[in-house]
């Protein structure tokens, strides 16, 4: 969303508008809102200086949700519309995101199998090293996932499909 200037400054300084780019290039794209960004953003001053996401996380807990898992639910839902459009070849689709997003597309190609490759830009930092950082995004926290595993597993759900993970190491969230 860029509704400022100094928005769509960063937008194209930081190549963020992966949506219109795949359209200029003849895809079809299908872009869910998740909360709390964009539309599903209260105003800033309802969340008291605080981190968003973070709040975000407790409320949803408190609801007896999880944050990751609704907004999971919308990337689902997105790609069954989209696939489900007339003109669009559903053995055909991709899944890409940034950031939030690309912990999205992670999590949503490996769960659904007939996303048939993902480009993730950031979201490859593993949730061990949240643990020890005072910043950790609560709209990622996904409760008991170190029981089991981290985000490699989950990565690995999405193979044999092709996958292209960027920004690695220059992903400011990286310890």
């Amino acid at each position: 969303m860029d509704g400022s200037p100094e928005r769509a400054e960063n937008i194209k300084e930081y190549n963020f508008d992966f949506g219109r780019q795949l359209v200029r290039r003849g895809y079809v794209v299908v872009a869910p809102c998740f909360t709390p960004f964009g539309r599903r953003l209260d105003s800033p001053d309802a969340y008291g200086g605080n981190d968003a996401c973070a709040v975000s996380f407790v409320r949803m807990q408190l609801l007896g949700k999880n944050l990751m898992t609704e907004n999971l639910r919308d990337a689902l839902w997105a790609f069954e519309f989209l696939s489900r459009q007339t003109g669009v070849d559903s053995a055909r689709i991709g899944c890409v995101g940034l950031s939030y997003g690309g912990r999205m597309a992670m999590l949503a190609s490996a769960v659904e199998t007939r996303i048939r490759v993902a480009v993730i830009s950031g979201g490859l930092n593993v949730l061990q090293e949240r643990i020890g950082d005072r910043y950790s995004c609560g709209a990622q926290v996904i409760p008991g996932l170190l029981e089991h595993g981290d985000v490699p597993e989950i990565a690995g759900l999405i193979a044999p499909r092709p996958a292209v993970w960027e920004v690695g190491q220059r992903d400011g969230l990286m310890v």
